[in-house]
């Protein structure tokens, strides 16, 4: 016999034990323990099983939160901008940046993130990455602010400095 078996039998047994007031344990054949509510040879002897441990159920009143509920720690919002990283030299093959930023948490509804660049505001997006098309040269710093449903700031991100290479081209000296 399998121990699940076993195991299974032991606890028809304490279910028993509740109605019945005689449950007896026997060796089969193979060595097997076997529980039963009736003798199942002359060799089965009477078990006395404990008491069931229970607890008698509770009625909780949800009419007023409890304290736990009442401090309840204010939510962290943070952010930053994964990509580009600070201080990258954009080459001039490279005409469009992505911008990429990472949340501690997801965006709740009507919440936004604003894109700048250089204190001009890029773009507002529910996307937590954008591409900037043909960014001028020079070293750019981009900051992005997440703004909640109402409006109020939640976080900015730290500024992140990307370097622009574009080419220059001049007239011909006269």
């Amino acid at each position: 016999m399998t121990l699940a078996r076993l195991l299974l039998l032991v606890l028809i047994g304490w279910g028993l034990a509740a109605q019945a007031s005689d449950i007896y344990k026997t060796r089969d054949k193979d060595g097997n323990i076997v529980f039963s509510d009736k003798p199942m040879s002359d060799t089965s002897e009477q078990v006395t099983l404990p008491p069931i441990n229970s607890v008698p159920p509770t009625n909780p009143d949800y009419s007023t939160p409890t304290t736990s509920r009442q401090k309840s720690q204010p939510i962290v919002y943070d952010l930053y901008i994964a990509s580009p990283r600070d201080g990258v030299v954009i080459s001039p093959e490279q005409r469009d940046l992505a911008i990429a930023v990472n949340l501690n948490q997801p965006l709740a509804d009507g919440q936004w993130l604003l894109y700048f660049m250089d204190g001009e505001l890029l773009e507002e997006s529910t996307s937590t990455s954008i591409l900037v098309r043909e960014v001028p040269r020079g070293a750019r710093s981009f900051t992005v602010e997440w703004i909640a449903a109402d409006g109020t700031s939640l976080a900015i991100s730290e500024p992140v400095t990307a370097n622009i290479m574009r080419p220059i081209v001049r007239p011909a000296a006269p």
